[in-house]
């Protein structure tokens, strides 16, 4: 009867799992919102009817005629106690898993603001490259070796080819990431639950090996000790297999940068050895001294370009670091109105105890050490509860970060096109009109960079 009454909130529990996806290693934050408030509603049933099964045994040792009073109050606060030692033992963990879980979200965060800085730096590569070519663009042009309407298929042709690398590199970024990602967990699967099964012989082992009376304290102890052994080897595998992904996707996005970046570099490259000299009828080292130009201007901006976006990483590491100390703030805050709270149900209790003066004073003891046992395993619920809702927060701001990041990147996008329609052959484009006076008069046109 016991065992079907610990079972209700744990067939609850698992009918909610099994509505998500079994082997998908993806999830939503609708989910684990879900999943997280299952969980504290399952955690309390479960304390709750533990509870009720502690009473009821202390109740069913009373009811022995054969065993003494002084003996089955003293079986029952041993008892009591070695479940405050478990429940202490609890907290502690339970507060280190949830340094480690912050631990981890601060450093998934760097490394996404990482990847994140790769397009933006491939596209602004585009944005310069584009308008070097088009101020050398504008000296043939002003010089009279293109005419305006070369000038304006060349520059249309090349911006047309680098948003669609930019574009390519963005969805093979996308693509080879997932294929990359999944199959490295998979393989994962199969090393976690080896460890699993390992684990769990060893543990058997060891409940096998103290069938013999010991002191439940020390048992407790060593028990304890042997699950935080089993889920720091558990939890220093999947760092392991974090830092491999992670280094695999950087390493990843770097190669596709690069190959991107050299496709710009060959474009530019024909556009100046093969379509300019037969356009401009320029000698093929003359264009060649044209393109070094170009790209002596171009390695300045992009060094310029590559600090800007080192130090906004830095500022954002400035910035994840003093979000944890407010995060660490808020749990000590959580924890002290936890304790507060738990203060003053004690004093209620105990004001409830001494009015009872039919009680005994071990019996009142007892009840005392009862309810604080409870009192602190639900607060340990509330407490994870808290801080599963600070990571929620920051998961959605981390889903605002993005979506911001995209905005800007859109503004971005915007002001590239300013930038492309500032260029000659847009400026000539809304005046041309006026383009034989421009021609005559000479080069004119002001520079946008």
């Amino acid at each position: 009867m016991q065992e079907r009454e610990l079972k209700k909130p744990t067939l609850k529990l698992s009918n909610s799992e099994r509505l998500e996806e079994p082997n998908s290693p993806y999830c939503t934050l609708e989910e684990i919102e879900r999943n997280e408030k299952d969980k504290l509603e399952y955690g309390i049933q479960m304390r709750m009817n533990f509870n009720k099964q502690v009473e009821g045994l202390c109740q069913h040792l009373q009811s022995k005629p054969t065993l003494p009073h002084d003996l089955v109050g003293e079986m029952t606060k041993k008892l009591i106690e070695n479940l405050v030692l478990v429940e202490n033992l609890l907290t502690e963990s339970q507060s280190s898993d949830m340094m480690n879980v912050q631990e981890k979200l601060v450093w998934w965060e760097c490394i996404s603001a990482t990847l994140e800085s790769k397009p933006l730096l491939l596209k602004q590569e585009a944005v310069c490259r584009l308008k070097f070519t088009a101020k050398v663009l504008e000296q043939l042009t002003s010089d009279g070796k293109l005419t305006f309407q070369e000038m304006e298929k060349i520059l249309s042709d090349l911006q047309k080819m680098f948003q669609d690398e930019i574009q390519q590199y963005t969805d093979e970024c996308n693509r080879q990431t997932k294929d990359l990602v999944n199959d490295m967990i998979r393989k994962f699967d199969t090393r976690r639950k080896n460890l699993h099964k390992i684990q769990a012989k060893e543990r058997r082992h060891f409940q096998d090996s103290v069938q013999q009376a010991v002191d439940p304290m020390e048992f407790v102890k060593a028990y304890h000790d042997l699950l935080v052994k089993q889920k720091k080897e558990g939890s220093d595998l999947e760092d392991q297999q974090d830092v491999r992904i992670a280094e695999a996707v950087c390493e990843l996005w770097k190669r596709l940068h690069s190959s991107s970046s050299q496709k710009m570099v060959n474009t530019v490259q024909e556009l100046f050895l093969g379509a300019l000299p037969s356009q401009t009828q320029l000698p093929q080292d003359k264009c060649e001294l044209l393109r070094q130009e170009a790209n002596r201007d171009l390695s300045l901006r992009l060094q310029t370009e590559e600090a800007n976006a080192k130090h906004h990483l830095e500022l954002f590491k400035d910035h994840l670091e003093r979000q944890k100390q407010i995060w660490r703030e808020e749990e000590a805050l959580t924890k002290s109105i936890l304790k507060h709270l738990t203060e003053q149900q004690q004093k209620l209790f105990q004001g409830t105890i001494v009015r009872q003066r039919d009680l005994l004073d071990g019996t009142g003891k007892l009840t005392h050490m009862k309810h604080s046992l409870l009192l602190q395993a639900i607060n340990r619920q509330f407490s994870a509860r808290q801080f599963s809702l600070g990571a929620l927060k920051e998961m959605r701001l981390s889903r605002v970060k993005s979506l911001v990041n995209e905005t800007r990147q859109e503004r971005t996008k915007s002001l590239d096109m300013e930038d492309w329609n500032k260029t000659p052959v847009n400026q000539l484009k809304s005046h041309v009109k006026v383009l034989p006076i421009v021609l005559c008069r000479g080069p004119i046109i002001a520079h946008p960079w």
